[in-house]
């Protein structure tokens, strides 16, 4: 309003000045009253007093709002570019490191800014994903986006022997902690529980826990050798025996112990790093007897990943 006075200077009727500047007043004194109704009262009036009076404030709030909403967008626009994203796990691959219906934030900036619709980062900001990260990417198969764990970077030979990750001829550290586990996993019929074995694996920096499935042997005893082009990397899911991941094709078509159905994903495709799960709507959570066995789980907000 001080800013449309000032450009119409002397053209306005003295009367209707005052009569702004009298308003104006009456806003002050009532920020000084406890009462937020009083200044409620005294803006409103003010706001439609400077539109009857002063020319083209009713186009100048206009102008005003829709500046500021296109200023937010933009700001949500940078942020979800750069910073971070959240994303919403889909299915039990990450079993039981990101349970069904967790939402996650994703962590941008680490990899570098990823040029949207081309796949590219032109620089790195602080490193390149490393073995253990769980991240998130564009899957080069399907196009949609996949959360998995790095296994393997440009240059690795990774092999799988007995379930236990072997890096460059070097089996990584893998300790049974329950022979005789249980999970909820959900298909098209609905959830359904899952009898696993649980182990406790380390990879990189990380040390998590991964599910294979209880059986007389194992899906594939062995699986490789996988050879990691440069700039591209091996993914693989925590629930091992649940997981559409580079020894499958990075799709849902049948796997087959084949090494030659695997497929990298290029560092480009990358979206960010899973960080932490900030609200979590799964399995026999708060309310879940009004939605279908699934509800609020708020033993899992704010859980790290790792």
């Amino acid at each position: 309003l001080e800013g449309r006075l000032g450009k119409l200077g002397g053209t306005l009727a003295p009367a209707a000045v005052t009569q702004v500047e009298e308003q104006g007043a009456k806003v002050q004194a009532a920020m000084l009253d406890p009462a937020p109704k009083a200044l409620e009262g005294a803006l409103g009036t003010l706001q439609q007093t400077a539109s009857d009076k002063v020319p083209g404030m009713r186009q100048s709030a206009g102008k005003d709002f829709f500046g500021g909403l296109l200023k937010a967008l933009l700001v949500a626009l940078i942020i979800r570019t750069v910073l971070i994203e959240p994303y919403r796990i889909p299915s039990g691959s990450m079993l039981p490191t990101l349970q069904i219906g967790d939402h996650v934030f994703i962590n941008k900036f680490i990899y570098g800014v990823r040029i949207p619709f081309t796949n590219t980062v032109p620089f790195v900001i602080v490193r390149e994903p490393a073995r253990g990260d769980v991240v998130v990417f564009e899957n080069p198969v399907t196009g949609e986006d996949y959360i998995k764990r790095v296994v393997g970077v440009g240059g690795d030979t990774i092999e799988l022997r007995d379930g236990v990750v072997h890096v460059n001829g070097v089996a990584q550290q893998r300790t049974l902690i329950d022979a005789e586990a249980f999970t909820m996993n959900r298909d098209e019929l609905g959830w359904q529980q899952q009898p696993v074995r649980a182990y406790e694996e380390h990879l990189g920096d990380a040390v998590f826990t991964s599910y294979q499935a209880r059986g007389p042997r194992l899906r594939c005893p062995y699986e490789g050798p996988f050879k990691v082009p440069e700039g591209e990397l091996f993914v693989v899911g925590d629930n091992r025996d649940g997981s559409s991941d580079s020894r499958y094709g990075l799709s849902m078509n049948p796997p087959s112990c084949s090494p030659h159905q695997v497929e990298y994903v290029p560092l480009g495709n990358v979206k960010g790093k899973a960080m932490v799960v900030w609200i979590a709507w799964g399995y026999e959570g708060l309310l879940s007897g009004l939605f279908g066995d699934a509800g609020l789980r708020t033993d899992r907000l704010f859980i790290p990943v790792r």
